[in-house]
């Protein structure tokens, strides 16, 4: 998603490449990167479970980062993307959406019976 957005953040804002910002939202991005991917391993490897655990605040800022460009590009770009997306495109992506959303849930599920919370 976030190598994505830098490159719709540039054509719908047009900002030229070598431009500055693009530079420290790319340092950005790393830093910030670095520690939520950690965050997010912890979270969905630890012991306990996905349920019992919390997701790290830097995590969370990624998310939110990535979906604030997401809202900028979707107010900004408005007008740009004209052309409808061919049908057999949103086939595949229904289709991908609709097995990975089933896949997710059945193995959350298979999960969450799998760990039995510690009683005290």
């Amino acid at each position: 998603v976030f190598e994505v957005n830098a490159f719709f953040l540039k054509y719908v804002l047009w900002i030229p490449p070598p431009h500055l910002l693009n530079h420290i939202r790319l340092a950005l991005w790393f830093g910030i990167a670095n520690i939520a991917t950690r965050e997010y391993y912890v979270f969905i490897t630890s012991k306990e479970g996905m349920h019992l655990t919390k997701m790290g605040a830097n995590a969370w800022l990624a998310i939110a980062g990535a979906l604030i460009e997401i809202i900028v590009v979707l107010k900004h770009g408005r007008g740009m993307f004209e052309v409808p997306w061919p049908r057999h495109v949103l086939w595949f992506w229904g289709v991908f959406v609709t097995v990975t959303t089933g896949w997710l849930v059945r193995w959350h599920l298979r999960s969450k019976s799998a760990v039995k919370p510690k009683k005290q």
